[in-house]
């Protein structure tokens, strides 16, 4: 058991490197071990797995089961994309006042609880989130949004944004508004 135990640690230091301009806010040792696997993570109009728009650094931290990480100087009322270490590719947070407000995807691999990914067609979010879908223009492009509201009025506070270009989802966001809502995100 020695040998794997070693290996295990080897492991975990090589695959801790990490972009030397991010600085890990979080409650130190108030998580396990275990990161919630990648293929467990679905995005909701709340936020990503566990984690919910609104969350602090700590709670965001204990809800992904890793440490959220921000850019360092990033003070208490700016905002910045952040993440954790074993965050799938095309994933970011977006932190605003040190809470994590909103979830933005990019990639194929990540799906809604419904199943939607980027990729789908404009068709397929209509079917999938029905009447709870409404649409607006896109700011920039020829395209539009494609905005879900959660079926509770207690949770209106919260939105699952897709983009979509030529009939077809490009990325999607979810969160708290007004946060969920800016277009250009930190920018």
């Amino acid at each position: 058991m020695r040998p794997l135990v070693g290996a295990v640690a080897i492991f975990a230091l090589a695959c801790r490197a990490e972009p030397p301009a991010t600085a890990e806010i979080s409650d130190a040792g108030a998580h396990p071990a275990a990161a919630a696997p990648v293929a467990s993570l679905t995005v909701s109009e709340f936020g990503i797995g566990k984690l919910r728009g609104g969350m602090s650094i700590a709670e965001a931290s204990e809800a992904l089961v890793s440490p959220v990480s921000i850019p360092s100087g990033t003070d208490s009322t700016g905002c910045a994309t952040g993440g954790w270490k074993s965050k799938p590719d095309g994933v970011s947070l977006m932190i605003e006042g040190l809470r994590v407000v909103r979830v933005d995807v990019t990639s194929v691999g990540i799906a809604t609880t419904e199943g939607a990914r980027v990729g789908d067609s404009e068709a397929r979010i209509r079917k999938l989130y029905g009447a709870r879908v409404s649409e607006s223009p896109h700011k920039y492009t020829n395209g539009k949004y494609l905005t879900v509201t959660p079926l509770a009025a207690t949770d209106s506070a919260f939105r699952l944004i897709f983009e979509i270009g030529n009939g077809r989802v490009t990325r999607y966001r979810s969160g708290i508004r007004p946060q969920v809502e800016y277009v250009e995100g930190c920018g």
